[in-house]
């Protein structure tokens, strides 16, 4: 029992027993252990809690991941002063907040997981799979945040609830500021991971076609007309996996669980990898929003279609 004490005091305050140099220590380690996990996985840390399925460098994961924790420590110290807080160490601050993003590490194995993995794929959609993958990112980001208020908290000595309302202040500006270095700063200079397959420059005939359907095709979605004008572009395979029934069905099922379509926002992307052309375009629910993505193969027709959480 008293084992099971001391665990349960650990996870509700782990700076009891842990602040300063050991702390940053650990923390540090743990995040270019989490950025190494994470560009093996594809997972990506960019933000102060941005969490982005996609593969990367293990240099741009780990400073993606460092820019986000600076940027935070530096908000956090400047926010501390204006509110007032007493003496208090820099390093305790900075240590703390490290130690609290130990939680990702834990997060970037999700990568690995199949069932999570196979979530994007409209034609084997699970939608427990979805679910589990939504609690076990929530629960990893929730304990995170929770321990980097505990870490605000203790670091700076201030009372409640000057200490809450600052640090969630704080944590707005850090998130915005982080976020905003790391797509504007850092994606520039060490290349977008993201933008690998993305064509630069003018668009190919190819390209041009695929646009046009996606644009054809996400007009039937938006009307909520699910017919075999969609299924007819689809190849042979994929015709046999996503018959117009279960495509029709699916569709329904996710308005069903994550609330009634929206919409599609204007940002269709294309990206073109050998033979094949990928298409995303954001599609807005009453409670989610999921990235379409089409698969197009070297005839214009359709070998993938897929739906992907867009957590962030």
């Amino acid at each position: 029992m008293k084992n099971n004490s001391s665990i349960i005091r650990f996870f509700i305050n782990p700076f009891e027993k842990i602040a300063g140099g050991k702390a940053l220590f650990i923390g540090l380690i743990m995040m270019a252990a989490t950025s190494f996990a994470g560009s093996i996985a594809g997972v990506a840390f960019d933000g102060v809690v941005d969490v982005h399925l996609y593969f990367h460098s293990f240099l741009y994961g780990i400073t993606v991941q460092v820019v986000s924790w600076i940027v935070l420590v530096l908000i956090a110290w400047i926010a501390a002063k204006v509110a007032r807080a007493g003496q208090f160490r820099l390093v305790d601050l900075a240590g703390t907040l490290a130690f609290a993003e130990i939680p990702f590490f834990f997060l970037a194995f999700t990568g690995f997981v199949p069932a999570f993995r196979r979530i994007a794929d409209l034609s084997s959609i699970n939608l427990s799979a979805i679910f589990l993958f939504a609690l076990v990112t929530l629960v990893f980001i929730g304990l995170s945040l929770y321990w980097m208020y505990r870490a605000f908290a203790v670091s700076t000595n201030l009372t409640k609830p000057v200490h809450i309302i600052t640090f969630v202040i704080t944590l707005f500006i850090a998130e915005a500021s982080a976020f905003g270095i790391n797509q504007l700063v850092v994606k520039e200079a060490l290349g977008n991971p993201q933008k690998e397959i993305r064509t630069q420059g003018p668009l190919t005939e190819q390209e041009e076609k695929v646009l046009a359907r996606t644009k054809e095709i996400t007009g039937f979605f938006a009307e909520n007309d699910i017919n075999e004008s969609i299924t007819s572009l689809f190849n042979d395979e994929m015709l046999a996996q996503l018959p117009v029934k279960d495509l029709e069905s699916t569709w329904n099922g996710l308005q069903k669980q994550f609330g009634r379509f929206q919409g599609f926002e204007d940002d269709t992307s294309v990206s073109t990898k050998g033979e094949l052309v990928v298409t995303e375009t954001t599609a807005k629910f009453e409670r989610i929003s999921f990235v379409l993505q089409l698969t197009f193969d070297e005839n214009t027709n359709i070998s993938g279609l897929h739906v992907k959480p867009k957590l962030f």
